[in-house]
């Protein structure tokens, strides 16, 4: 675990937090909201490299247990961060997007870095 940050129901109450992952063996981050489940809201992760704009995107609505993992994405081409958003289903209404720092396995004492 890289870094958290908190993640808000559209309304701007906090629903969670948000957690940056970093895997040295595969070399690709991914994000995790800690935040319960429910078919009633769709809970979005992306693992977003910066320099090109790449994304992978995960979703999931349902009931499982709590939390949720986000699709992990290389880090070799560049910074990765990891951004989430909750939307509710009855109103379609959407959260304010939560984003962690970017981070690069060759970034100072493996630390993220703001981008």
């Amino acid at each position: 675990m890289l870094e958290r940050r908190p993640v808000f129901w559209p309304d701007g109450a906090q629903y969670g937090e948000l957690v940056l992952y970093y895997s040295p063996h595969c070399d690709a981050g991914w994000g995790y909201v800690y935040g319960p489940n429910s078919p009633r809201w769709e809970v979005f992760i992306r693992a977003h490299r910066i320099e090109d704009d790449k994304v992978a995107e995960s979703s999931f609505s349902g009931t499982a247990r709590p939390n949720s993992w986000g699709n992990a994405l290389s880090a070799r081409h560049g910074c990765v961060r990891a951004e989430a958003w909750v939307v509710t289903k009855n109103t379609g209404a959407t959260s304010k997007l939560a984003m962690t720092s970017c981070f690069s396995p060759g970034d100072q004492a493996g630390s993220p870095t703001a981008r």
